[in-house]
């Protein structure tokens, strides 16, 4: 028997064990100093942080999500030796997603980041959504957790300005791919010409490097906007970086996109699609990342252009072609007043010693309406990426152009360049035509690339 004031033996025996292994509580969030999961906090709305786990084996508790106005969603509890880190909570309105936990030192995946506060106003005030969290960080084997969502904004009467999305989490140093990039929020403001409201849509987050070995992480996509008297839109995150020794380079994400009725007293205005976002670089060997794709504008009255492509990524310095470039986003103005044209495309990315060029991106179509007196034009082909020893990219396409009053079509790109290869074709010009089916000038076609065979010539744009 034991004395008074003394625990029973086998009692004694599962305190002492439980601070070595065990799950954490509520009470006490972090686990068993050895081994153990992290407290789960999700199901609470209070922002506090995942627990940690246990120095050799365990997952880290996903954080909470925030309850309180301005309040952040909680952190993810980061793993010991072996583990996954847990998630970020979502944030309240006006607070910032959680970032992810780090991923076991020896193995083990990031968290994934949490998804910024949304805020959808219905009263006579200003929507504003907030930033994502960060994804977390993988140790030595592991992918990167995705970066989380920025929060959308909507405004029934006043403006709207969404969250960005946040970067992905690094892959393991040795092995693992990085993070896809969190996508931007969503912005809608109120289309009623009585409040002349505004939107602005978030950017999209960079996609998480790979270390040694690892495909880089996918750039998220610019968000969308539609506001009555302008939209902004941003652009989307640069794909990760692949591995040093080998990996492909992440994607690009594509533009935002933005929609808008115009000023009712006949200001010209004018709208952009977000910028593709650029691919990512591979290292020693592996393909470079291909470019996101231009967002698309649209505007009522005013004048509005479309988003050029992302630049695709180099490719292996050994081996690996390059990226191709994100085609341009293209436009749509019904009562469009100057000239604009859809977005360019983007240049493909540049071979290492042995890969072939990338392709450039077509570029944007553009219309203008039947009450509009600007003109319809086409975007720019991308410029196809250089080689080396191998064959350059062939250059994109010129968009197509249909004006009321007048229209071009895009130049097309030029071919890259190689050493010993044979040169990149150069790309199309775009045809072009009045909304009655009138043709109107095509755009150029690109200049062949040079190498030992010169690469051929695009063709003018033709309307049949």
């Amino acid at each position: 028997m034991a004395g008074p004031g003394v625990a029973p033996d086998g009692e004694g025996v599962k305190q002492f064990i439980s601070i070595f292994v065990g799950n954490g509580t509520a009470e006490h969030p972090n686990a068993g100093l050895l081994i153990g999961n992290g407290y789960d906090a999700s199901g609470d709305f209070t922002g506090a942080a995942g627990g940690n786990a246990g120095l050799l084996f365990g997952n880290g508790g996903n954080g909470a999500s925030g309850g309180e106005l301005g309040q952040n969603g909680g952190a993810g509890g980061r793993a010991g030796l072996i583990g996954n880190g847990g998630n970020g909570g979502q944030a309240a309105r006006g607070g910032t997603g959680g970032a992810g936990g780090r991923g076991g030192l020896l193995y083990g995946n990031g968290g994934a980041g949490g998804t910024g506060g949304i805020d959808f106003a219905t009263s006579a005030r200003d929507g504003n959504g907030s930033d994502g969290g960060r994804g977390g960080a993988a140790g030595l084997i592991g992918d990167g957790g995705a970066g989380g969502q920025g929060g959308s904004a909507t405004s029934t009467r006043q403006n709207a300005a969404a969250g960005s999305g946040a970067a992905g989490g690094r892959g393991g140093l040795l092995f693992g791919n990085g993070g896809a990039g969190g996508s931007g929020g969503d912005a809608t403001s109120s289309t009623n010409q009585i409040y002349q409201s505004t939107a602005a849509a978030g950017a999209g987050g960079a996609g998480g490097r790979a270390g040694l070995f690892g495909v880089g992480g996918a750039g998220g996509a610019g968000g969308y906007a539609q506001g009555y008297l302008s939209a902004t839109t941003q652009g989307g995150g640069r794909g990760g970086d692949g591995g040093l020794l080998g990996g492909r380079g992440g994607n690009g994400g594509a533009g935002g996109v933005a929609a808008s009725f115009g000023a009712s007293d006949g200001t010209v205005l004018e709208r952009e699609g977000g910028q593709g976002g650029a691919g990512g670089h591979a290292g020693l060997t592996g393909r470079g990342g291909d470019g996101g794709a231009g967002g698309s504008a649209r505007v009522f009255t005013g004048t509005s252009t479309g988003g050029a492509g992302g630049r695709g990524g180099r490719g292996g310095v050994l081996t690996g072609d390059g990226g191709d470039g994100g085609d341009g986003g293209g436009f749509d103005t019904v009562r469009g007043v100057f000239p604009r044209q859809g977005g360019a495309g983007g240049d493909g990315g540049a071979a290492g010693l042995l890969g072939r060029g990338g392709t450039g991106g077509d570029g944007g179509n553009g219309f203008v309406g039947s009450s509009g007196a600007g003109t319809g034009g086409g975007g720019k082909g991308g410029r196809g990426g250089n080689a080396v020893l191998r064959d350059g990219g062939n250059g994109g396409n010129g968009g197509e152009g249909i004006g009321f009053v007048s229209a071009r079509g895009g130049d097309g790109g030029d071919g890259g360049n190689t050493a010993t290869g044979r040169g990149g074709n150069g790309g199309n010009g775009g045809a072009a035509r009045l909304s009655d089916g009138t043709p109107t000038p095509g755009g150029a076609g690109g200049t062949g690339g040079r190498g030992l065979r010169r690469g051929a010539d695009g063709g003018s744009g033709t309307t049949e």
